[in-house]
């Protein structure tokens, strides 16, 4: 019998990858996708092959969000992501920007 423990509940991966936005906690961000991972953004399909490759995407996303000014994060449709268990946790292992 496989002893380890159950991927955490999916719901409550996505209310900590959200607030971690909501924060600007771009550790927690970047670890929440699988390497590699890719984004598809205005028809293109982003890879981020490594950890230095998510960190600069994420990095540019969260800096021009603060430009902005204000936002609050929330994510409603979870057929934009695609997750997976891994190493008993959920990662993204993409998703899709709806602009």
């Amino acid at each position: 019998m496989d002893e380890r423990r159950a991927p955490d509940d999916v719901a409550d991966f996505i209310g900590a990858y959200a607030e971690a936005w909501n924060c600007g906690d771009l550790d927690r961000i970047v670890g929440a996708y699988a390497t590699p991972c890719y984004v598809v953004k205005d028809g293109r399909v982003l890879h981020h092959d490594d950890e230095p490759a998510k960190r600069r995407y994420f990095g540019d996303l969260l800096a021009g969000n603060r430009r902005q000014g204000p936002h609050l994060w929330s994510v409603a449709d979870l057929d934009s992501y695609l997750l997976a268990a891994d190493e008993r946790r959920w990662r993204i292992l993409g998703d899709v920007v709806h602009a």
